[in-house]
């Protein structure tokens, strides 16, 4: 091969590795959007899931009923 097509060639090489990059850091993007999205409806769902313990102490304690989720 001669050293032209072996350029030509390694450039087609970059140009590939190039938009794999390209697309990998696009995953990352992703990935991380959906890890703040994640992380904010567990933080919701702990909120929730602790006025739910706080009514169900209530409710024993103060009118004697047992609540059962």
């Amino acid at each position: 091969m001669q050293t032209l097509e072996k350029r030509n060639k390694q450039l087609i090489i970059y140009a590939e590795i190039n938009a794999i990059m390209k697309q990998s850091n696009q995953l990352l993007d992703i990935v991380n959007a959906n890890q703040k999205v994640v992380n904010n409806l567990k933080a919701e769902s702990d909120k929730l899931e602790k006025e739910i313990n706080i009514e169900n102490e209530y409710n024993k304690e103060i009118l004697g009923n047992k609540v059962s989720v």
